[in-house]
């Protein structure tokens, strides 16, 4: 376990819906966090097609989290009356957390995180004069590596920790609703400054991901890796995962899953000497296009020609 100095205390905003039992275990481990200002439980207004199910595990949850505050004061719930989907209801929660602080941690109930992983998280946002943002969940994991992070252009998003000018990115681009495939191009070409077919392919990829992700209710993953890529920063990522994906335990997320992930682990390949951090094969295999991009290239002409 990375050991870390005395870390600056940081809020947590737990998004939570209709799982109550890992409403209460994610609870529970969070205020074992030394580090622990307080742990927002932000829980969504009832959607408009909730069965009597569902609003009962909601009520269920909403119980936990206000029996949690009565035994420990960090722990504030707070309840929506009205549903806008997962992306509004991230920026209306960042908003209050971050009328407060300057850098907020953001976990969902099926994150199993525990001190090592928070504490990534803050080590990584500590500085309050740059943007940054952190990830500790990885589907990529390496061996043989004594490195204590990697950075990314294409993060996995559960438990993340981001400061107020990458909130503000993100809460812009939703509002104004407009991508730029120049910023895309630009910062991608970083990682692909030779193999320009396939920088052209994952930046038009992600340039359509980012588009569709703007006007969509649910996808505000995507727009934040959006905001990180205006601000011209990279997210930090771990070596190897700190974060335990529980989604399976609980049939009753929105999402349901039936396994977890698993992880199959690799050397760490530098992308350059001017980019020590990156590695190259986490990128390939993370930037939803494997590979050289030849099979896509015939597509691509196709596109260009017509």
């Amino acid at each position: 376990m990375e050991i870390y100095p005395k870390l600056n205390p940081a809020n947590v905003i737990l998004y939570s819906y209709r799982r109550p039992g890992q409403t209460s275990s994610a609870l529970e481990r969070i205020c074992r966090w030394n580090s622990l200002k307080k742990v927002y439980v932000s829980i969504d207004g009832l959607r408009n097609n909730a069965t009597d199910e569902e609003k009962s595990w909601r009520e269920e949850t909403i119980a936990v989290a206000e029996k949690a505050a009565q035994l420990d004061t960090r722990v504030e719930p707070v309840v929506w009356d009205v549903n806008q989907g997962l992306t509004a209801h991230a920026i209306r929660i960042m908003k209050k957390v971050f009328e407060m602080d300057y850098r907020v941690i953001s976990l969902e109930e099926d994150n199993f995180i525990e001190n090592d992983g928070l504490d990534f998280l803050t080590k990584f946002t500590e500085v309050k004069s740059s943007p940054s943002i952190a990830t500790a969940f990885s589907t990529q994991g390496h061996v043989s590596s004594d490195r204590g992070f990697r950075l990314t252009y294409f993060p996995e998003q559960w438990a993340t920790c981001l400061t107020q000018e990458v909130f503000e990115s993100f809460d812009k681009v939703w509002t104004d609703k407009k991508i730029s495939r120049s910023v895309v191009q630009k910062q991608l070409k970083k990682l692909y400054p030779i193999n320009t077919i396939k920088h052209e392919l994952v930046t038009e990829r992600w340039y359509r991901i980012f588009n569709l992700a703007v006007n969509d209710l649910n996808y505000g993953d995507a727009l934040m890796s959006y905001a990180a890529l205006q601000l011209g920063i990279p997210y930090v990522a771990p070596v190897n995962s700190y974060v335990k994906d529980i989604g399976s335990e609980d049939p009753r997320g929105m999402h349901p899953r039936l396994s977890a992930y698993v992880t199959e682990k690799h050397e760490f390949k530098a992308l350059s000497s001017r980019h020590p951090d990156i590695c190259l094969d986490c990128e390939n295999s993370t930037n939803q296009l494997p590979g050289m991009g030849i099979k896509h290239v015939a597509k691509y002409i196709a596109r260009r020609i017509l």
